[in-house]
């Protein structure tokens, strides 16, 4: 979404904690595939960091991300890109609303369960994310390279051998059937287009050697939404690396809920946020 939608997300943050917000109005896919998106989050970042803070009047040592669904992505992907440059001042800490992290969970429980339980009333769907993800790589969105996405066509067994694929991705089952991870037959273009690309920590941050570096970190996940699974792998992989992550599951939650004006739960996203974040500014 474009940054205008988000004001009516931000000021209330703003009243709560006192703090400057500044929104990236980075370009999209599929005009703009990666690595546009990302390189234009990292600019906006870098500026502030060390050439506008001092116009805006903010300290450079106090700077937080937070970004929702693909921007929960590039978020993360931007502190990445920072820690392997060795930019100083780091980010202070980072906050991930439902983020995208990788491209290979179709069939996770959180995704198999939009067909058993969302009944087609999820503001986000596994078509579309699959679509999406196939422009963020610079491919079109057609109906047949969806299908591929959605049946686990573009995961191949030289992808299943990564150390951080076989680490981190259980051999999910659909719950109607007993598909294995890997299709019989993969569609061997697409395998080799995300097993090249889709493992890049720049596109998809858990694929990355090492996050221990990474700043403290709010992940919350919606017990209603597909990438619930990723996001609370994230988490777990952060934890492991010793990074100090604060996860909340909101159960009643669903994807796009923190846009959602008149929403209870989005109000309770707001303060568990704004508590966390009270602790580094």
């Amino acid at each position: 979404m474009k940054a205008a939608y988000y004001d009516t997300v931000l000021i209330p943050l703003v009243k709560k904690i006192g703090c400057h917000v500044f929104s990236v109005d980075y370009r999209l896919a599929p005009e703009f595939p990666f690595p546009v998106p990302a390189d234009d989050c990292l600019r906006a970042t870098k500026a502030l960091l060390k050439d506008r803070a001092k116009e805006y009047g903010v300290d450079p040592e106090k700077i937080i991300l937070i970004g929702d669904s693909a921007g929960g992505n590039l978020a993360a992907v931007t502190t990445y890109r920072l820690l392997k440059e060795g930019f100083e001042p780091k980010i202070k800490a980072q906050v991930l609303i439902y983020p995208v992290i990788h491209m290979f969970g179709f069939k996770s429980p959180s995704f198999t369960g939009y067909y058993t339980q969302y009944n087609g009333t999820s503001l986000l769907n596994p078509p579309t994310m699959a679509r999406w993800d196939l422009f963020y790589l610079g491919e079109d969105g057609s109906r047949d390279k969806v299908r591929v996405l959605l049946d686990n066509g573009h995961i191949d067994e030289k992808l299943t051998s990564h150390p951080e694929f076989s680490k981190w991705f259980p051999n999910w089952r659909a719950e109607k059937n007993e598909e294995n991870l890997v299709r019989k037959q993969p569609d061997e273009r697409l395998a080799t287009l995300f097993r090249e690309k889709a493992t890049n920590p720049e596109i998809c941050p858990i694929f990355a050697e090492n996050l221990a570096d990474f700043p403290p970190t709010m992940v919350q996940t919606a017990g209603y939404d597909i990438l619930r699974d990723e996001g609370i792998q994230f988490a777990n992989r952060l934890k492991e690396e010793k990074v100090k992550v604060n996860w909340k599951n909101y159960p009643t939650g669903y994807h796009g809920v923190f846009n959602m004006p008149a929403s209870q739960l989005r109000r309770e996203m707001g303060t568990d946020i704004a508590e966390f974040l009270s602790e580094f500014l």
